[in-house]
C-alpha cells in the first residue's frame, strides 16, 4: 500500500475488510482458486475493490481465475508451462458501474437504450452526437446499443455501437470472450456493458474510482 501511495489508516482498515469480504463470500471452488492466486494478482483484486467501494459478497465485483503460465524459447522452440498458480481477472458488475456514473458530481443524466431494426442512426456533423429517425419498436431485432451522459452544464457525451461492433470489441479479450454470451442480442447485459465502458472513456471523470475500473478492464 505504501508503494501505491495509499496507506492511510482508513484505507488499510477498508482493505482488510474487503479482503475478509472476498474470502468469506467464496464458494469452496472459488476459495481453492484464490488460494492458488499469485500474491500480486490477489492484492490487485482487493486493492481495486477497496478503491471503488465494491463488495464481493454483494456480487458488485468478482474475480475470474485462470492458470498462470510462463513462456520460454530455446532456439526456434517455444514452450508454455503452467506455474501452478492462478492469475485473477477482475470483473466489475455493470449495474454497480452504472450506479457509480449516476453518483458522479458532474452527472445530470445518464441512460442506456437498445436500438431496434427500423431506426436510422446518424451522427450530427455539427455536434458529434447521435440522432435517431424512426420508431424504436421493441418487438423488432436489436441492431445496437446506445449510452448517453449529460453533465451539469448540459454537454452531451454519447456513443452508439452496432451489435457487430460490440462483438468485435469483446473478441479483443482473448481470455474472457465467450461466444455464447453474444448469441442473444436483445436485453443483453454483455452487449450493454461494452457500450457503457466505452462511454466511460470519453466522459469527464472526476473520480479515480472510475479510472481504476477502466484500467482493470484494459
Amino acid at each position: 500500500l505504501s508503494g501505491r501511495k495509499i496507506n492511510s489508516p482508513e484505507f488499510k482498515t477498508n482493505f482488510e475488510k474487503v479482503a475478509a469480504d472476498m474470502i468469506y463470500s467464496q464458494t469452496e471452488d472459488g476459495l481453492a482458486a484464490i488460494k492458488k492466486a499469485r500474491p500480486l494478482a490477489l492484492f490487485n483484486a482487493i486493492f481495486i475493490a477497496t478503491e471503488i467501494g465494491a463488495s464481493f459478497a454483494k456480487k458488485e465485483i468478482s474475480v475470474l481465475p485462470f492458470a498462470a503460465s510462463i513462456t520460454t524459447k530455446v532456439g526456434d522452440t517455444v514452450s508454455k508451462k503452467n506455474t501452478g498458480e492462478n492469475d485473477l481477472t477482475v470483473v466489475v458488475d455493470i449495474n454497480f458501474q452504472k450506479q457509480m456514473i449516476l453518483k458522479m458530481p458532474n452527472c445530470q443524466r445518464f441512460s442506456t437504450a437498445e436500438v431496434h431494426e427500423g431506426v436510422e442512426v446518424v451522427s450530427d456533423l455539427t455536434t458529434g452526437n447521435y440522432c435517431f429517425d424512426g420508431k424504436n419498436d421493441v418487438t423488432k431485432p436489436t441492431i445496437g446499443y446506445y449510452a448517453c451522459f449529460v453533465d451539469k452544464s448540459g454537454q452531451i457525451y454519447d456513443i452508439f455501437m452496432t451489435c457487430a461492433e460490440i462483438v468485435e470489441r469483446a473478441k479483443m479479450n482473448k481470455v474472457g470472450f465467450k461466444e455464447a454470451n453474444y448469441v442473444k442480442t436483445s436485453n443483453s447485459i454483455h452487449y450493454e456493458k461494452i457500450v457503457v465502458r466505452n462511454l466511460l472513456k470519453i466522459i469527464p471523470r472526476e473520480e479515480s474510482k472510475l479510472s481504476s475500473i477502466l484500467a482493470a478492464d484494459e
